[in-house]
Protein backbone atom coordinates (compact mmCIF):
# COMPACT_ATOMS: atom_id res chain seq x y z
CA UNK A 1 0.00 0.00 0.00
CA UNK A 2 1.74 3.32 -0.77
CA UNK A 3 0.77 6.67 -0.12
CA UNK A 4 -1.16 8.70 -3.63
CA UNK A 5 0.51 11.75 -2.38
CA UNK A 6 3.85 11.13 -1.00
CA UNK A 7 4.62 14.98 -0.83
CA UNK A 8 2.77 17.96 -0.25
CA UNK A 9 1.59 19.85 -2.86
CA UNK A 10 3.07 23.43 -3.21
CA UNK A 11 0.79 25.99 -0.67
CA UNK A 12 -0.76 22.79 1.58
CA UNK A 13 -0.46 22.98 4.83
CA UNK A 14 0.94 19.60 5.84
CA UNK A 15 0.16 17.67 9.44
CA UNK A 16 -0.31 14.64 10.67
CA UNK A 17 -2.39 12.13 12.41
CA UNK A 18 -0.21 12.58 15.77
CA UNK A 19 0.25 16.29 15.68
CA UNK A 20 -3.90 16.70 15.75
CA UNK A 21 -4.25 14.78 18.72
CA UNK A 22 -1.74 16.60 20.16
CA UNK A 23 -2.92 19.68 19.68
CA UNK A 24 -6.64 18.45 20.83
CA UNK A 25 -5.11 17.56 24.47
CA UNK A 26 -2.89 19.87 24.97
CA UNK A 27 -2.26 23.29 23.04
CA UNK A 28 0.94 23.65 25.47
CA UNK A 29 2.23 20.58 24.79
CA UNK A 30 1.93 20.79 20.95
CA UNK A 31 3.84 24.16 20.88
CA UNK A 32 6.53 22.74 23.63
CA UNK A 33 7.07 19.42 21.76
CA UNK A 34 8.12 21.69 18.24
CA UNK A 35 10.36 23.74 20.22
CA UNK A 36 11.76 20.95 21.70
CA UNK A 37 11.19 18.01 19.75
CA UNK A 38 9.52 15.45 21.26
CA UNK A 39 10.28 14.05 24.70
CA UNK A 40 8.79 10.70 26.07
CA UNK A 41 7.95 9.27 29.40
CA UNK A 42 8.87 5.43 30.41
CA UNK A 43 5.13 4.37 29.47
CA UNK A 44 4.94 6.31 26.13
CA UNK A 45 8.17 4.03 25.16
CA UNK A 46 6.93 1.06 26.46
CA UNK A 47 3.37 1.54 23.95
CA UNK A 48 5.71 2.30 20.75
CA UNK A 49 8.03 -0.83 21.94
CA UNK A 50 4.96 -2.98 21.77
CA UNK A 51 3.99 -1.37 18.29
CA UNK A 52 7.10 -2.27 16.93
CA UNK A 53 6.70 -6.01 18.34
CA UNK A 54 3.54 -6.64 17.03
CA UNK A 55 4.15 -4.73 14.01
CA UNK A 56 7.38 -7.23 13.69
CA UNK A 57 5.02 -10.07 14.35
CA UNK A 58 2.53 -9.04 11.30
CA UNK A 59 5.04 -8.81 8.78
CA UNK A 60 6.20 -12.34 10.13
CA UNK A 61 2.28 -13.79 9.27
CA UNK A 62 2.14 -12.00 5.97
CA UNK A 63 5.30 -13.98 4.71
CA UNK A 64 3.99 -16.84 6.04
CA UNK A 65 6.16 -17.18 8.65
CA UNK A 66 5.94 -17.25 12.52
CA UNK A 67 8.36 -14.92 15.44
CA UNK A 68 8.89 -16.77 18.35
CA UNK A 69 8.01 -14.34 21.64
CA UNK A 70 11.68 -14.17 22.55
CA UNK A 71 12.38 -12.45 19.31
CA UNK A 72 9.50 -10.31 19.89
CA UNK A 73 10.24 -9.61 23.11
CA UNK A 74 14.25 -8.53 22.17
CA UNK A 75 12.16 -6.05 19.51
CA UNK A 76 10.36 -4.74 22.17
CA UNK A 77 13.46 -3.99 24.62
CA UNK A 78 15.43 -2.71 21.73
CA UNK A 79 12.42 0.15 20.79
CA UNK A 80 12.38 0.92 24.40
CA UNK A 81 16.20 1.47 24.71
CA UNK A 82 16.08 3.18 21.71
CA UNK A 83 14.14 6.09 23.23
CA UNK A 84 16.23 6.24 26.74
CA UNK A 85 17.90 9.61 25.84
CA UNK A 86 14.84 11.35 25.27
CA UNK A 87 13.08 9.90 28.38
CA UNK A 88 11.71 12.77 31.11
CA UNK A 89 11.69 9.60 33.94
CA UNK A 90 13.43 8.93 37.16
CA UNK A 91 15.84 5.73 36.37
CA UNK A 92 13.79 3.45 38.60
CA UNK A 93 10.44 4.24 37.01
CA UNK A 94 12.59 3.28 33.74
CA UNK A 95 13.50 0.28 35.33
CA UNK A 96 10.14 -0.92 36.25
CA UNK A 97 8.54 0.05 33.57
CA UNK A 98 10.97 -1.82 31.11
CA UNK A 99 10.72 -4.77 33.37
CA UNK A 100 6.69 -5.35 32.19
CA UNK A 101 7.86 -5.22 28.47
CA UNK A 102 8.19 -9.43 28.73
CA UNK A 103 4.81 -10.06 30.45
CA UNK A 104 2.66 -7.02 28.09
CA UNK A 105 4.61 -9.06 25.02
CA UNK A 106 3.40 -12.17 25.53
CA UNK A 107 -0.39 -11.00 26.46
CA UNK A 108 0.42 -9.17 22.51
CA UNK A 109 1.33 -13.56 21.66
CA UNK A 110 -1.10 -15.17 23.72
CA UNK A 111 -4.47 -12.96 23.82
CA UNK A 112 -4.73 -11.14 20.45
CA UNK A 113 -1.97 -12.38 17.63
CA UNK A 114 -3.59 -15.41 16.74
CA UNK A 115 -6.67 -13.93 16.17
CA UNK A 116 -5.09 -11.27 13.59
CA UNK A 117 -5.49 -12.44 9.92
CA UNK A 118 -5.09 -10.73 6.47
CA UNK A 119 -2.99 -8.43 7.83
CA UNK A 120 -1.52 -5.32 5.67
CA UNK A 121 0.78 -2.46 6.46
CA UNK A 122 1.35 0.50 5.19
CA UNK A 123 4.68 1.06 4.25
CA UNK A 124 4.99 4.61 4.04
CA UNK A 125 2.47 7.62 6.01
CA UNK A 126 -0.61 7.68 4.55
CA UNK A 127 -1.94 10.94 3.08
CA UNK A 128 -5.26 12.70 2.31
CA UNK A 129 -5.98 16.64 0.87
CA UNK A 130 -8.80 19.08 2.17
CA UNK A 131 -8.30 20.87 -1.08
CA UNK A 132 -11.00 23.40 0.31
CA UNK A 133 -8.66 24.04 2.93
CA UNK A 134 -5.13 23.33 1.53
CA UNK A 135 -4.51 20.94 4.25
CA UNK A 136 -2.53 17.61 3.99
CA UNK A 137 -3.36 15.22 6.63
CA UNK A 138 -0.84 12.25 7.21
CA UNK A 139 -0.98 9.33 9.22
CA UNK A 140 0.00 5.79 9.59
CA UNK A 141 -2.51 2.82 11.31
CA UNK A 142 -0.61 0.57 12.61
CA UNK A 143 -1.77 -2.24 10.36
CA UNK A 144 -5.28 -3.16 8.84
CA UNK A 145 -6.60 -6.79 8.91
CA UNK A 146 -9.14 -8.23 6.94
CA UNK A 147 -10.57 -4.61 5.59
CA UNK A 148 -10.49 -3.24 9.76
CA UNK A 149 -8.12 -1.04 10.76
CA UNK A 150 -6.57 -1.61 14.24
CA UNK A 151 -4.41 0.21 16.29
CA UNK A 152 -2.17 -0.96 19.27
CA UNK A 153 -2.60 0.50 22.50
CA UNK A 154 -0.27 -0.39 25.67
CA UNK A 155 -0.51 0.71 29.19
CA UNK A 156 -3.71 2.22 30.19
CA UNK A 157 -6.98 0.24 29.46
CA UNK A 158 -9.35 1.16 26.97
CA UNK A 159 -12.96 1.54 27.04
CA UNK A 160 -15.57 0.78 24.41
CA UNK A 161 -16.70 4.55 24.66
CA UNK A 162 -12.76 5.86 24.04
CA UNK A 163 -12.78 3.52 20.71
CA UNK A 164 -16.10 4.63 19.25
CA UNK A 165 -15.21 8.42 20.09
CA UNK A 166 -11.39 8.04 18.54
CA UNK A 167 -10.82 10.88 16.50
CA UNK A 168 -7.54 8.42 15.48
CA UNK A 169 -9.46 5.94 13.99
CA UNK A 170 -11.72 8.25 12.56
CA UNK A 171 -8.98 9.55 10.83
CA UNK A 172 -7.09 6.20 9.57
CA UNK A 173 -10.82 5.26 8.20
CA UNK A 174 -10.56 8.20 6.14
CA UNK A 175 -7.33 7.26 4.97
CA UNK A 176 -8.11 3.48 4.01
CA UNK A 177 -11.12 5.11 2.72
CA UNK A 178 -8.80 7.63 0.03
CA UNK A 179 -6.41 4.80 -0.40
CA UNK A 180 -8.16 1.16 -0.14
CA UNK A 181 -11.38 2.60 -2.06
CA UNK A 182 -13.87 1.34 0.42
CA UNK A 183 -14.43 2.84 3.95
CA UNK A 184 -13.11 0.09 6.58
CA UNK A 185 -15.67 -2.43 7.87
CA UNK A 186 -14.60 -1.95 11.42
CA UNK A 187 -11.89 -0.65 13.44
CA UNK A 188 -10.77 -1.45 16.37
CA UNK A 189 -8.13 -0.71 19.29
CA UNK A 190 -6.12 -3.99 20.62
CA UNK A 191 -5.31 -2.65 24.20
CA UNK A 192 -2.78 -4.08 26.02
CA UNK A 193 -3.17 -3.87 29.67
CA UNK A 194 -2.94 -5.23 33.42
CA UNK A 195 -5.93 -6.41 34.83
CA UNK A 196 -7.21 -6.14 38.58
CA UNK A 197 -4.77 -8.55 39.51
CA UNK A 198 -1.71 -6.90 38.01
CA UNK A 199 -1.86 -9.67 35.32
CA UNK A 200 -0.63 -8.27 31.48
CA UNK A 201 -3.62 -9.30 29.24
CA UNK A 202 -4.94 -8.58 26.13
CA UNK A 203 -8.00 -7.23 24.77
CA UNK A 204 -9.84 -6.23 21.29
CA UNK A 205 -12.27 -2.85 21.48
CA UNK A 206 -14.50 -2.57 18.00
CA UNK A 207 -16.57 -0.30 16.65
CA UNK A 208 -16.86 1.19 13.42
CA UNK A 209 -17.05 4.68 11.58
CA UNK A 210 -20.09 5.97 8.84
CA UNK A 211 -19.40 8.89 6.63
CA UNK A 212 -20.93 11.15 8.81
CA UNK A 213 -18.08 10.62 11.24
CA UNK A 214 -16.14 11.67 8.58
CA UNK A 215 -17.74 15.39 8.27
CA UNK A 216 -16.96 15.66 11.50
CA UNK A 217 -13.39 14.66 11.55
CA UNK A 218 -13.28 17.34 8.72
CA UNK A 219 -14.47 20.21 10.63
CA UNK A 220 -12.21 19.28 13.50
CA UNK A 221 -8.62 19.34 11.41
CA UNK A 222 -9.87 22.50 10.07
CA UNK A 223 -10.24 24.33 13.59
CA UNK A 224 -7.01 22.53 14.52
CA UNK A 225 -5.06 24.09 11.51
CA UNK A 226 -6.84 27.28 12.46
CA UNK A 227 -5.96 27.02 16.27
CA UNK A 228 -2.49 26.23 15.36
CA UNK A 229 -1.98 29.21 12.65
CA UNK A 230 -3.52 31.58 15.59
CA UNK A 231 -1.19 30.27 17.86
CA UNK A 232 -3.68 28.80 20.62
CA UNK A 233 -2.19 27.01 23.15
CA UNK A 234 -4.52 26.02 25.82
CA UNK A 235 -3.69 23.50 28.34
CA UNK A 236 -4.78 20.36 28.81
CA UNK A 237 -7.74 19.46 31.25
CA UNK A 238 -6.18 18.73 34.31
CA UNK A 239 -8.89 16.01 35.01
CA UNK A 240 -7.85 13.72 32.21
CA UNK A 241 -4.75 10.85 31.87
CA UNK A 242 -2.98 12.25 29.61
CA UNK A 243 -2.27 15.24 31.60
CA UNK A 244 0.05 13.36 34.24
CA UNK A 245 3.59 12.70 34.62
CA UNK A 246 3.21 9.15 33.44
CA UNK A 247 1.84 10.08 29.84
CA UNK A 248 3.22 13.93 29.71
CA UNK A 249 6.78 14.27 29.40
CA UNK A 250 6.35 17.91 30.06
CA UNK A 251 4.73 17.19 33.30
CA UNK A 252 7.13 18.35 35.43
CA UNK A 253 8.35 21.67 34.04
CA UNK A 254 4.82 22.85 32.78
CA UNK A 255 3.85 25.86 33.83
CA UNK A 256 -0.48 24.85 33.89
CA UNK A 257 0.50 22.58 36.68
CA UNK A 258 0.70 23.47 40.24
CA UNK A 259 2.84 22.29 42.84
CA UNK A 260 0.17 20.90 44.83
CA UNK A 261 -0.35 18.32 42.11
CA UNK A 262 3.56 17.63 41.49
CA UNK A 263 3.43 16.79 45.19
CA UNK A 264 0.95 14.40 44.93
CA UNK A 265 2.62 12.98 41.73
CA UNK A 266 5.75 12.51 43.23
CA UNK A 267 3.90 10.61 46.63
CA UNK A 268 2.56 8.27 44.22
CA UNK A 269 6.18 7.54 42.99
CA UNK A 270 6.97 6.30 45.84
Amino acid sequence: MRPRYPTPPDGYTPISTSAVMTFLRCGYRYWMEKEKGNPVTARMARGTALSRAAETDNRAKMAGEEKHPDELIEVARSSFSSELPAMQDKGTTILKTKASLPQAVLAWVRDLSPGIGGVTLAEKPLVGLFHEERIVLCGTPDFFANNCVRDVKTGRRWRPDDVHTSVQLTTYSWLHLLHVGTMPTAVAVDSIHRDRHGRWIGETLWSSRTPEDLQSLWETVKSVVRGIQKGVALPADPTSWHCSAAWCPLFWECPHVGDARKRAAKDREK
